[in-house]
Protein backbone atom coordinates (compact mmCIF):
# COMPACT_ATOMS: atom_id res chain seq x y z
CA UNK A 1 0.00 0.00 0.00
CA UNK A 2 1.43 3.55 -1.06
CA UNK A 3 1.86 6.26 1.39
CA UNK A 4 -0.57 8.48 0.09
CA UNK A 5 -3.33 5.20 0.63
CA UNK A 6 -2.07 4.47 4.06
CA UNK A 7 -2.80 7.81 5.24
CA UNK A 8 -5.87 8.35 3.73
CA UNK A 9 -7.04 5.15 5.59
CA UNK A 10 -5.17 6.73 8.90
CA UNK A 11 -6.74 8.17 12.05
CA UNK A 12 -7.17 11.78 11.57
CA UNK A 13 -6.28 14.38 14.41
CA UNK A 14 -6.00 18.37 14.71
CA UNK A 15 -3.42 19.64 17.07
CA UNK A 16 -2.58 22.99 17.95
CA UNK A 17 0.53 23.58 16.78
CA UNK A 18 3.22 23.86 19.70
CA UNK A 19 6.74 21.82 18.84
CA UNK A 20 9.47 22.87 16.49
CA UNK A 21 8.63 19.93 13.96
CA UNK A 22 5.03 21.30 13.82
CA UNK A 23 5.96 24.67 13.24
CA UNK A 24 7.89 23.38 10.81
CA UNK A 25 5.74 21.22 8.99
CA UNK A 26 2.69 23.95 9.51
CA UNK A 27 4.48 26.40 7.21
CA UNK A 28 5.84 23.75 5.12
CA UNK A 29 2.12 23.05 4.04
CA UNK A 30 1.68 27.04 4.11
CA UNK A 31 4.66 27.58 1.81
CA UNK A 32 3.91 24.84 -0.72
CA UNK A 33 0.21 25.24 -1.01
CA UNK A 34 -0.50 29.14 -0.69
CA UNK A 35 2.14 30.41 -1.52
CA UNK A 36 4.84 28.69 -4.02
CA UNK A 37 1.83 26.62 -5.69
CA UNK A 38 1.05 30.22 -6.88
CA UNK A 39 4.15 31.49 -8.03
CA UNK A 40 5.14 33.66 -4.54
CA UNK A 41 8.31 33.18 -2.76
CA UNK A 42 7.70 35.82 -0.23
CA UNK A 43 6.61 33.50 2.56
CA UNK A 44 7.61 34.65 6.42
CA UNK A 45 7.50 31.72 8.39
CA UNK A 46 8.53 34.15 11.19
CA UNK A 47 5.33 36.63 10.72
CA UNK A 48 4.31 37.51 14.17
CA UNK A 49 0.59 37.08 13.73
CA UNK A 50 1.16 33.11 13.85
CA UNK A 51 2.24 33.23 17.58
CA UNK A 52 0.26 36.21 18.97
CA UNK A 53 -2.52 35.72 21.96
CA UNK A 54 -5.99 34.56 20.80
CA UNK A 55 -3.97 32.89 17.68
CA UNK A 56 -4.57 29.56 17.25
CA UNK A 57 -2.83 27.42 14.33
CA UNK A 58 -3.82 24.14 13.64
CA UNK A 59 -1.92 20.61 12.22
CA UNK A 60 -4.09 17.91 10.84
CA UNK A 61 -2.53 14.92 10.87
CA UNK A 62 -3.31 11.55 8.09
CA UNK A 63 -1.80 9.14 10.84
CA UNK A 64 2.05 10.75 11.02
CA UNK A 65 1.66 12.25 8.54
CA UNK A 66 0.85 16.56 8.21
CA UNK A 67 -1.36 16.91 5.41
CA UNK A 68 -3.57 20.23 6.41
CA UNK A 69 -3.05 23.65 8.38
CA UNK A 70 -5.17 26.53 9.14
CA UNK A 71 -4.97 29.24 11.52
CA UNK A 72 -7.92 30.70 13.44
CA UNK A 73 -7.90 34.07 15.09
CA UNK A 74 -10.29 35.21 17.91
CA UNK A 75 -10.97 38.86 16.87
CA UNK A 76 -10.81 42.08 19.32
CA UNK A 77 -14.35 42.29 19.19
CA UNK A 78 -14.39 38.39 20.99
CA UNK A 79 -17.67 37.53 18.83
CA UNK A 80 -15.84 37.06 16.00
CA UNK A 81 -13.38 34.69 14.42
CA UNK A 82 -11.08 34.37 11.43
CA UNK A 83 -9.80 31.61 9.66
CA UNK A 84 -6.48 32.10 8.16
CA UNK A 85 -4.65 30.09 5.56
CA UNK A 86 -6.87 26.70 5.30
CA UNK A 87 -4.29 24.58 3.14
CA UNK A 88 -4.36 21.14 2.49
CA UNK A 89 -1.30 19.32 0.83
CA UNK A 90 -2.33 18.31 -3.09
CA UNK A 91 -1.97 14.86 -2.52
CA UNK A 92 -4.30 14.59 0.25
CA UNK A 93 -7.18 17.64 -1.19
CA UNK A 94 -10.40 16.51 -2.25
CA UNK A 95 -10.94 14.43 1.20
CA UNK A 96 -12.83 15.58 3.24
CA UNK A 97 -9.81 17.13 5.50
CA UNK A 98 -10.13 21.03 4.48
CA UNK A 99 -13.88 20.49 5.57
CA UNK A 100 -12.56 19.26 8.99
CA UNK A 101 -10.16 21.25 9.84
CA UNK A 102 -13.23 24.19 9.41
CA UNK A 103 -15.46 22.20 11.29
CA UNK A 104 -12.67 22.13 14.40
CA UNK A 105 -12.32 25.66 13.61
CA UNK A 106 -15.83 26.13 14.29
CA UNK A 107 -15.95 24.60 17.60
CA UNK A 108 -12.66 26.01 18.99
CA UNK A 109 -14.29 29.37 18.26
CA UNK A 110 -17.88 28.72 19.61
CA UNK A 111 -15.80 27.21 22.72
CA UNK A 112 -14.54 30.96 22.95
CA UNK A 113 -17.85 32.83 23.04
CA UNK A 114 -17.56 33.60 18.96
CA UNK A 115 -20.93 33.40 17.41
CA UNK A 116 -19.49 34.47 13.80
CA UNK A 117 -16.54 33.14 11.72
CA UNK A 118 -15.11 35.20 8.71
CA UNK A 119 -12.57 34.50 6.04
CA UNK A 120 -11.21 36.14 3.34
CA UNK A 121 -10.88 33.70 0.09
CA UNK A 122 -9.78 32.75 -2.91
CA UNK A 123 -11.94 33.14 -6.11
CA UNK A 124 -10.98 29.81 -6.95
CA UNK A 125 -11.50 28.22 -3.43
CA UNK A 126 -15.23 30.33 -3.16
CA UNK A 127 -17.41 27.23 -3.91
CA UNK A 128 -15.77 25.23 -1.04
CA UNK A 129 -16.28 27.77 1.60
CA UNK A 130 -19.98 27.90 0.49
CA UNK A 131 -20.67 24.08 0.57
CA UNK A 132 -19.38 24.62 4.04
CA UNK A 133 -21.94 26.99 4.68
CA UNK A 134 -20.13 30.66 4.58
CA UNK A 135 -21.91 33.27 2.57
CA UNK A 136 -20.49 36.40 1.36
CA UNK A 137 -20.97 39.19 3.53
CA UNK A 138 -23.51 41.43 1.94
CA UNK A 139 -22.48 44.54 2.58
CA UNK A 140 -19.02 44.06 1.26
CA UNK A 141 -18.49 44.32 -2.57
CA UNK A 142 -14.80 43.81 -3.51
CA UNK A 143 -12.73 44.73 -6.75
CA UNK A 144 -11.28 42.05 -9.07
CA UNK A 145 -8.17 42.15 -7.23
CA UNK A 146 -9.60 41.86 -3.76
CA UNK A 147 -10.65 37.83 -2.31
CA UNK A 148 -14.11 37.73 -1.17
CA UNK A 149 -15.13 37.84 2.39
CA UNK A 150 -17.44 35.25 3.59
CA UNK A 151 -19.40 34.54 7.15
CA UNK A 152 -21.18 32.06 9.25
CA UNK A 153 -22.51 32.00 12.25
CA UNK A 154 -21.97 29.48 14.66
CA UNK A 155 -22.97 28.03 17.64
CA UNK A 156 -21.69 26.35 20.82
CA UNK A 157 -22.13 22.26 21.11
CA UNK A 158 -24.67 21.22 23.27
Amino acid sequence: MSDTASAQNAAISIVPVSTPDEWIAFHAIRRAVLWEARGRSDYDESHPDDRLPNHYPLLLYTGAIAAGVLRLDILEDRNTAAIRRLAVIPVMQKKGLGTKLIKHAEVLAADRTCVRIIARVARDAQSFWEKNGYAPEPEETPDASQNPLLSKQVTAAR
